[in-house]
């Protein structure tokens, strides 16, 4: 499988025309305005068909501070956001990034992560591998952890990873590369292209038809889809579930006959059908 990979830069602002492989940015929020990327930016990326997600970092140890400081970089994260047209339902990261050793660290660490994301936005946590464990625990989950004191591990908890070294050929710029490991979840903002295909309408009644699965890298979305239906799938364990209970596991075109939609029933057949995960 292709690996769906974004980096993550401070100062540097790479020109989205010459991203490569990578499928968008992770930029900062900062009281440092110019680590911040401008509106310009940001609508470059997305006029490039790029995802564009935001992280929360003054300093390095600013997350000593607390629920306190939680709060007012929440605070002053979401104010940033709203007046830059971040949309309100995005989720935005605050930076830990240093080791956390001890038990009152954690609870430090843990305190200032639920102050940022108490004031708007849903606040979502960056840093090692025990973090990332510890914040889901706390019903923080879909963090980004830095390979950085991590050892070898990867958490279950993580959306998005932050590699040692960069795979894809190296692109201008000081960044990391990160590999998305959950897209519907990572927390990236897209801006759908004009050409971006939608959905098409249930048809009445259909006959056996071929279906496989496809993701809408605009959003993230899985599809089931077919000659004149598409089925959105809120996340890939809903399309393994499906695959499964249909017997349809093989890979590739599957043939699908009407009861096995029984699923998919909908009351009005123009709108597409949306799975519960």
């Amino acid at each position: 499988m292709t690996e769906y990979l974004v980096i993550d830069e401070a100062w540097s602002k790479t020109p989205p025309g010459q991203l490569g492989a990578y499928h968008g940015a992770f930029v900062y929020i900062s009281r440092d305005a110019s680590k911040c990327a401008s509106d310009t930016y940001v609508a470059a990326l997305h006029a490039a068909g790029k995802g564009v997600g935001f992280v929360f970092e003054d300093a390095a140890g600013r997350w000593r501070g607390g629920n306190a400081a939680g709060r007012a970089d929440g605070l002053f994260a979401n104010t940033w956001a709203d007046a830059h047209g971040v949309p309100a339902g995005l989720p935005l990261y605050a930076a830990v990034d240093q080791d956390v050793v001890t038990a009152a660290d954690f609870a430090t660490a843990l305190a200032y992560i639920q102050g940022f994301g108490s004031v708007k936005r849903s606040g979502r946590g960056y840093g090692e591998y025990d973090l990332i464990e510890r914040l889901a625990a706390a019903g923080i989950d879909h963090g980004w952890q830095a390979c950085a004191w991590s050892g070898s591990r990867i958490s279950s908890h993580a959306a998005v990873y932050q590699r040692l070294t960069h795979t894809a050929p190296t692109v201008p710029g000081s960044y990391d590369e990160d590999i998305v490991l959950d897209l519907a979840d990572a927390g990236l903002w897209f801006v759908p292209s004009t050409d971006q295909p939608s959905p098409q309408p249930i048809p009445q009644s259909i006959g056996e038809i071929d279906m496989r699965v496809v993701i809408d890298v605009s959003t993230g979305r899985e599809y089931l889809t077919g000659v004149g239906v598409a089925f959105w799938l809120s996340s890939k364990a809903a399309v393994d579930d499906w695959l499964v209970a249909t017997g349809q596991a093989q890979a590739g075109p599957q043939k699908v006959a009407p009861a096995s939609l029984a699923n998919f029933a909908h009351t009005n057949p123009a709108e597409p059908i949306g799975w519960a995960a």
